[in-house]
């Protein structure tokens, strides 16, 4: 077969492109249908802690097989029939936190693909924080210096009086909680927070600096408080307590 056996045509009205083999038929390209080819990571997800994610994967009718690798080469990858679905685990070599990229291309009716990959963040830093537990019931009484008619002397009688606030519901009061926490990559997200170690019966909510927290009106209390960055890394519970009378 020679140059002048084939035949390339462009039509200047649309973008479509036609070849012929003389014998053989024509073939048309047509450059408006967009493919749907796609890969990505834990739903196209910036941070993961784990480097086992998983790959949402498409491609168009009459797509049999898929290679999927972590290099771009694809050095060692096997051909594997297609799925839309799958686990696979990133490159975790390295305490460096930069992207790590899937790679993925497909075999649709017999013709290769392009390359389409998605990258990931493998964060595996938690975050580190403090509490600090302001409590104005945890010195009860205050004492006020007040003058009384005069009995036999001048003197100044202590007089102990109640403390008063409005920050109250039924056998429990309210405590202001000052909350920090930091995480030098994907950034804080969360929080949970409880009065048990194990964190069994915490709350989780988004992170605030401050927060008013009830706790019962008497006895010790510990709160316990744990910070998640978005990548999912949770910190070591860190404590604050105070006593009431």
């Amino acid at each position: 077969m020679t140059v002048n056996d084939i035949a390339l045509v462009r039509r200047p009205t649309a973008p479509h492109l036609y070849a012929q083999v003389q014998g053989l038929g024509l073939w048309e390209l047509d450059r408006t249908a967009v493919l749907p080819y796609s890969a990505s990571i834990n739903g196209g997800a910036l941070f993961t802690h784990s480097p086992n994610v998983r790959l949402s994967l498409s491609a168009p009718a009459g797509t049999t097989q898929m290679q999927i690798s972590n290099d771009g080469g694809f050095a060692g990858a096997a051909w594997e029939p297609y799925a839309t679905d799958k686990a696979w685990a990133i490159t975790s070599a390295g305490a460096t936190p930069m992207p790590r990229t899937v790679y993925v291309r497909y075999l649709t009716n017999g013709q290769l693909s392009g390359l389409y990959l998605d990258d990931i963040v493998l964060d595996r830093e938690a975050p580190h924080g403090s509490i600090h537990m302001d409590d104005p019931l945890a010195a009860a009484t205050s004492t006020r210096a007040v003058a009384l008619p005069d009995r036999s002397s001048a003197a100044a009688y202590a007089v102990l009086l109640p403390f008063v606030t409005q920050r109250h519901i039924a056998g429990q009061w309210a405590v202001t909680l000052t909350l920090s926490a930091a995480d030098a990559l994907s950034g804080v997200d969360t929080m949970q927070i409880g009065t048990r170690s194990d964190m069994a019966d915490a709350q989780v909510m988004a992170f605030d600096p401050s927060l008013e927290w009830y706790i019962p009106a008497h006895g010790s209390t510990t709160i316990y408080v744990s910070y998640t960055d978005r990548a999912g890394n949770a910190s070591v519970p860190y404590s604050a307590t105070t006593t009431r009378p």
